[in-house]
């Protein structure tokens, strides 16, 4: 039987490098959640820009913070390495008896009922395995706007599995698509997955902003989605999301349109031919027209922008 909301153990797990314009801010949005958690795990990737004050300074104040400082070599392909970090993560936890965890960027800011609405799905929902808030991005003249995405497709930055389902899935693959390929490889072993409308995370970068090679980047992961079995439409409503989300704007989408063509003529392959062509029906249901419309709403703004704080 799931552990009741007020009792369940919650452990937080967050990757952090070179954060310090927002690391202190994001701190404060967890630490005043509704609903607390257990233990929080921050590890410290080689920051070298003054983060690493700012979380000595928490580890100092907030005894259910430990900071792990890594000078270890680990993978230089990013998914390889956040998939490492959180195993490290993972097995350091002072408590291994723990219910739900959940991995937290630096970059963001939660809403106070995060944790509180999140597991009270999770109580609500025996089958629900991976969730999240909405995200909202940053809009025009201070606004904020609803990132579009399926409804059962949690938010990667701040997400929170269930311990079951983590381990039904075998944790995260050494890809730099694993909080994609995680979803789907849940839903396939027939866990319910969700983006939960009544609580947000606000996202304080775009995407790519900070990464160098932005646009091999974008060739590297337009072939990764052929791979995991991306349908060629729903695909091109990802591309075209790029041109709002990440950096450079257009390029961005058209190297990605290059990548999943590379990816096809080499009928590149990231995951067994099931989890290939269960992706394929999975996404083959969203791509109609009504939730085209939706998208371009919600992409251009008309009815998702809000008020910023």
């Amino acid at each position: 039987m799931a552990p009741e909301l007020g009792s369940a153990h919650l452990l937080v797990v967050t990757p952090v490098r070179d954060e310090i314009d927002t690391m202190a801010s994001m701190a404060q949005s967890v630490l005043q959640q509704t609903r607390g958690f257990q233990e929080w795990i921050i590890l410290d990737d080689g920051s070298t820009d003054g983060t690493s004050a700012v979380l000595s300074e928490l580890e100092a104040s907030v005894p259910t913070i430990t900071v792990h400082r890594l000078t270890d070599t680990r993978p230089n392909e990013l998914g390889q390495r956040v998939s490492s970090l959180v195993q490290h993560g993972l097995q350091r936890a002072a408590n291994q008896n723990w219910d739900y965890w959940a991995k937290l960027d630096a970059d963001l800011l939660l809403a106070p009922d995060y944790f509180e609405c999140l597991l009270a799905a999770f109580a609500n929902d025996p089958g629900l395995g991976i969730a999240s808030g909405r995200a909202l991005l940053p809009g025009r003249s201070d606004t904020w706007r609803a990132e579009w995405t399926p409804d059962y497709f949690p938010l990667g930055m701040a997400r929170i599995y269930r311990r079951a389902c983590w381990s039904d899935i075998g944790g995260y693959v050494a890809d730099r698509h694993f909080d994609i390929i995680d979803v789907y490889s849940a839903r396939h072993k027939g866990w319910r997955t969700a983006s939960v409308p009544e609580t947000h995370a606000k996202l304080l970068r775009r995407v790519g902003a900070r990464v160098e090679g932005r646009l091999g980047r974008r060739l590297d992961a337009g072939h990764g989605l052929y791979g995991i079995g991306y349908l060629p439409a729903y695909f091109l409503l990802r591309a075209v999301r790029s041109m709002w989300d990440e950096q450079p704007p257009v390029l961005a989408a058209l190297a990605m349109m290059c990548g999943y063509l590379r990816g096809a003529l080499r009928r590149t392959r990231l995951v067994d031919v099931d989890l290939f062509h269960f992706v394929r029906r999975e996404q083959r249901s969203l791509v109609r027209a009504e939730n085209l419309i939706r998208y371009w709403h919600e992409r251009t703004g008309s009815r998702s922008t809000r008020p910023a704080p």
